[in-house]
């Protein structure tokens, strides 16, 4: 999957905490599974903030909001990584990958833009091209 930069740059960040695990979210027991240490981000990140959330939230609005922007509902499927069924879905062998690319490095531009509150009309149509 494709990471936009400022994905990368979150992802890196966090891997300093990792020690010398191979993974972003190591678990300190092997029985427990990594993404547990997702979890624990997540909750840290609510008690901070003290707004409500799950992570699944996020997956809902961002997806919600990408197709707002204009990104094509099948790209936001892949990149929620849902599995397509039907007669389409068995001959369409396509990655999706160039596509996923484009529009996480947009969303990621443009969640810069939601945060520092500055608007482009450059990128506003960009995801409409």
């Amino acid at each position: 999957m494709p990471l936009s930069p400022q994905a990368v740059r979150i992802l890196k960040a966090w891997r300093t905490n990792a020690g010398d695990s191979p993974r972003v979210f190591p678990s300190s027991r092997k029985d427990r599974p990594h993404i547990a240490r997702a979890q624990k981000a997540i909750e840290r990140t609510v008690a901070a903030s003290e707004v409500e959330f799950r992570g699944h939230d996020l997956r809902r609005n961002s997806a919600s909001l990408m197709v707002g922007a204009g990104v094509p509902r099948l790209v936001v499927s892949t990149i929620l990584n849902h599995v397509e069924t039907g007669v389409t879905a068995v001959y369409d062998r396509h990655s999706y990958d160039l596509e996923k690319r484009a529009f996480l490095d947009f969303w990621g531009k443009r969640l810069n833009q939601i945060v520092s509150g500055k608007r482009s009309r450059v990128l506003a149509s960009a995801a409409r091209a």
